[in-house]
């Protein structure tokens, strides 16, 4: 079993078996994935027993079984191969023995009998070992005798050749030289069987000779390496590699060659700013690696210079380099580098280092109020080297003083600031925002912000909407306005009816907070004009658009005046009245309602609509000599208003006679 499916291959005494007209060999794969390999003989003989076995190899391993298959009959030997050996390794020598059952099986060499020390092991199954080979010890023709049960033996025999591989004297280079020496080193062979190939590493690459390097073979067993001028670039392990027949062997040894220093980067002059951080580069090569020292003189034209002591803020790098943290204006001066390894002079190097300083306001950000119409003054003073350029911007756009008469920039400078003003004359609200004053010279740029606020009276309110108009008040609301840059304190609302122009404006003063207000105990069916105003600490706001509005109508409040009724008939009651006495050009009258129902009763009243121009009514359908109750109650379009008092009058018990009606058919005259 396996995955990927194992390669199977059988072999008997460390020689694969072979298909032949008796022996096959085979596999196949069954249903469950299993690979299955098998040996069969044809006619068995003697000559095919011994031990077999089954070697299953794939990506992920190997696994190997063997098994002894025995042959009954006389002892048998098959032949055996000669083997070639290493000295100084270990051998194995299986003998191939056939035939069962056999009694004894035995080595001998140059006819002595093994084991001949403690290097030799024979083995019941006829396996020998020899340990740690050796030409003149083991070198020679080994015989394998194998003796039946039965009384018969038999024999075979190999020869074992014994190779010797290479030994290498070991070599050394001088100690420690220096560059610009002469030295030489020498690879021999002192044993191992020829021919004997000899080449040379340098860090585990073939060496290639150059001008300063020479491989000279003195012969075939000896080979040497020449330095005529040593230089670093020497510096390595050089191993010499010696070949045969038998095996390859190596030895190495290491070149140090000692070099002065010298430099690898070399510091210049430079200049930086003030607040950044830098690295003075530094290095040196030698061998020993170069230590490196930093120092900085006591003054500008001094030649005393101070070793450099590592810090918070100043460090001295693995590498040699100078790191400052932070640079500041006294870390400006010349400095030293040295670097020495105990190898030759030590080198030093001078350079200046400048420190510039770039544009920096000390304070970021201000705030300035200004009253409208008022001066402003925004200032802006910056530290660095000189010469410093100003530009100015107003709300991150480009601000060009020149293209108005209003504004003027003026720039100054003294021993330590340099200052801009920019002057605004008679401010308006439209100066109100955020200044940029950005400085800059050769070394970089700061930039500062100012913020002007120009005070104001507020802007009037603004979208003023009428919400909801009723008889007696009206609702508005409104935007807040721009509040000129203060606080507000309050609105205003006034107004007043819009005939009458003597009368006195009405105010009505609210908080700053309210959008919304309601203007009560107005009159109906009035038309007002109402304004509104905005106030802050510096003033009022010019008022907003006058917003006329009529209030709407009522029902009417006074009741018809002097009701009369009076009893025509036994069915009819005739009902007047006068119109109401106050108010009624603001009620707008349609009409009345005149109503009646028997005194007493609780049913309702039976209403006849009258038209406000006729005063007269006559109720009828009456029932005689009946009480009744009669109200009149006037109306609008806004609906039925105050009831008058009721009337009390009773219907008459009988028609009144009818007047006597003469009628004259004839006449006739007479003379006495």
């Amino acid at each position: 079993m396996g995955n990927p499916l194992p390669q199977i291959t059988w072999s008997t005494y460390d020689e694969p078996v072979q298909d032949s007209n008796r022996v096959r060999v085979g596999d196949y794969v069954s249903r469950d994935g299993a690979v299955i390999s098998f040996v069969n003989f044809t006619r068995i003989e003697t000559m095919d027993g011994g031990t077999y076995r089954c070697t299953a190899t794939n990506d992920n391993g190997v696994e190997v079984h063997q098994a002894q298959i025995n042959v009954i009959g006389s002892s048998v030997i098959r032949p055996m191969k000669n083997k070639t050996i290493v000295g100084g390794t270990n051998v194995v020598i299986s003998c191939p023995v056939g035939g069962y059952p056999i009694k004894h099986i035995t080595w001998e060499k140059g006819s002595r009998q093994l084991p001949l020390g403690r290097r030799h092991s024979v083995f019941p199954n006829g396996t020998l070992v020899i340990r740690n080979v050796g030409r003149h010890e083991d070198q020679g023709t080994y015989v394998c005798s194998a003796k039946g049960k039965d009384g018969r033996s038999s024999k075979q025999s190999l020869h074992l050749q014994v190779l010797v591989p290479p030994v290498i004297t070991p070599f050394s280079f001088p100690a420690a030289p220096r560059e610009g020496l002469r030295t030489s080193v020498t690879c021999i062979v002192q044993e191992g069987d020829p021919p004997v190939q000899i080449t040379w590493l340098k860090d585990g690459s073939l060496l290639e000779p150059d001008g300063s390097l020479l491989i000279e073979p003195t012969d075939t067993f000896m080979s040497t390496l020449i330095f005529k001028n040593l230089k670093p670039i020497h510096s390595a392990t050089y191993t010499c590699v010696a070949s045969n027949e038998a095996a390859v062997v190596n030895y190495s040894s290491p070149l140090i060659v000692n070099a002065p220093p010298r430099w690898k980067i070399e510091p210049t002059d430079l200049a930086i700013v003030t607040g950044s951080s830098t690295i003075l580069h530094c290095q040196a090569l030698g061998r020993p690696e170069p230590r490196v020292i930093w120092k900085k003189s006591t003054g500008e034209l001094s030649n005393q210079y101070n070793t450099i002591i590592s810090g918070a803020r100043v460090q001295t790098l693995v590498n040699g380099s100078l790191v400052i943290h932070q640079v500041e204006q006294e870390d400006e001066g010349r400095y030293m580098c040295e670097a020495g390894n105990g190898v030759g002079s030590t080198i030093s190097t001078v350079f200046k280092l400048s420190v510039h300083a770039p544009p920096v306001f000390q304070v970021k950000f201000t705030s300035l109020t200004v009253k409208e119409g008022n001066k402003a003054n925004l200032v802006c003073e910056a530290l660095g080297d000189k010469p410093i350029h100003f530009s100015w911007y107003k709300n991150h756009q480009g601000f060009q003083s020149k293209q108005q008469q209003r504004y003027t920039v003026d720039t100054t400078a003294n021993d330590d600031v340099t200052r801009s003003e920019l002057i605004i004359y008679s401010t308006s609200r439209t100066d109100s925002g955020i200044y940029m004053c950005q400085a800059r010279n050769n070394w970089g740029s700061d930039d500062r912000n100012l913020q002007l606020k120009v005070l104001g009276i507020p802007d009037s309110p603004r979208k003023i909407e009428i919400t909801k108009v009723e008889s007696r008040s009206v609702s508005l609301s409104w935007s807040e306005p721009f509040d000129g840059n203060r606080k507000l304190n309050k609105y205003i609302v006034h107004y007043k009816q819009d005939l009458n122009t003597d009368r006195q404006v009405d105010e009505l003063i609210l908080e700053p907070d309210q959008r919304e207000v309601t203007i009560r105990d107005l009159q109906p069916m009035t038309r007002y004009h109402f304004t509104l105003f905005a106030e802050n600490d510096i003033g009022r706001s010019l008022p907003s658009d006058v917003i006329p509005i009529t209030t709407d109508g009522e029902v009417p409040q006074d009741p018809p005046q002097d009701v009369e009724v009076m009893a025509t008939t036994s069915h009819t009651l005739r009902v007047s009245w006068k119109a109401p006495a106050l108010r009624t050009e603001k009620t707008k009258l349609q009409g009345y309602y005149v109503g009646h129902r028997i005194y007493g009763s609780d049913e309702s009243y039976i209403y006849k609509t009258v038209r406000k121009d006729n005063n007269v009514v006559e109720l009828s359908g009456l029932l005689p000599g009946r009480t009744y109750e009669v109200v009149v109650q006037p109306f609008n379009r806004k609906g039925a208003g105050s009831v008058s008092k009721e009337v009390i009058v009773q219907t008459l018990e009988f028609d009144p006679p009818k007047p006597v009606s003469l009628t004259t058919f004839s006449t006739t005259s007479s003379i006495r």
